[in-house]
């Protein structure tokens, strides 16, 4: 009778160990499967209409909290018949449009890569665009026309469209190679979202009901002890 129960406890030690040992496996594999559904890229569009900005004031990082920077020599203009001293109308937004005149660096710089972005300008020279990724390598550029006729009244629109995510900041320069005076507006990027792009946690109270789950899936897939008299 003692030699019978031996046995039996054996049986059960044996089982509870395979028992723990699948159900272990299967808890890592919904860890797994759970976190790895959660990663995937979200966009996020941002649209920059220099508004709210004061004549004249220097943009830099009025945007820094939408990602977005601009180099030192950017300012937003506010159109004369607004009170500014823009020499602009029929701008896109309300009042103010993004404004640079200097000769150093016309760059816009992105806290998260960039998909795609489009923008609506005004310039006497014509403009090229240059985009560049992490590695500082050119992976893109389009052009403007020049559209001045003594008064920036008339804004084309350019747009620019990757595959990935892939623009880290993008290099404005005229069609003689040199930044010079360019006015834009409704500046609008397609970024990855650094929140939502990033993986996925399940909350406790679903991630205990699939953990749960797949430990009795486990479980019953071992038939039961048959007790032997």
């Amino acid at each position: 009778m003692i030699e019978n129960k031996d046995i039996r406890w054996q049986q059960v030690m044996v089982s509870m160990k395979l028992i723990i040992k699948n159900g272990l496996r299967a808890f890592f594999f919904i860890v797994f499967m759970l976190g790895g559904l959660g990663v995937k890229a979200e966009a996020l569009i941002v649209t920059l209409d220099f508004e709210g900005l004061e004549n004249n004031k220097e943009i830099n990082e009025f945007y820094a909290g939408n990602g977005v920077h601009f180099d030192t020599p950017w300012i937003a203009s506010i159109k004369e018949a607004a009170g500014g001293s823009g020499r602009f109308d029929h701008e896109p937004s309300a009042v103010t449009a993004g404004l640079f005149q200097g000769i150093s660096s016309a760059a816009i710089r992105f806290d998260s890569p960039v998909k795609s972005l489009s923008f609506f300008h005004a310039n006497a020279n014509g403009l090229i665009l240059h985009a560049f990724n992490a590695q500082d390598t050119l992976i893109a550029s389009l052009s403007g026309a020049p559209n001045y006729d003594g008064f920036y009244n008339t804004w084309h629109f350019l747009s620019l469209q990757r595959d990935g995510f892939d623009i880290e900041y993008v290099r404005f320069l005229d069609k003689a190679g040199e930044p010079k005076s360019l006015l834009i507006d409704d500046f609008q990027i397609n970024l990855l979202d650094p929140v939502v792009s990033s993986p996925a946690i399940p909350e406790p109270p679903t991630f205990f009901v699939w953990s749960v789950l797949f430990l009795g899936m486990y479980a019953f897939r071992w038939k039961p002890f048959v007790w032997a008299g």
